[in-house]
């Protein structure tokens, strides 16, 4: 019986760290996008500038 709700506890764990994981890759894709973009269009404005 213990050792069956050990196993609950330790899936429910896992599934919280797998969220965790994904919900990080998630923002950190979000940030890197954001950077990219602002990188983009500064390079855009000097092309600009200097052509």
């Amino acid at each position: 019986m213990r050792i069956h709700e050990r196993k609950n506890l330790s899936n429910k764990l896992n599934g919280q760290t797998i969220e965790q994981k994904t919900h990080k890759a998630i923002t950190r894709l979000l940030i890197f996008g954001i950077i990219f973009l602002v990188i983009e269009v500064i390079a855009m404005i000097i092309y600009l500038v200097a052509g």
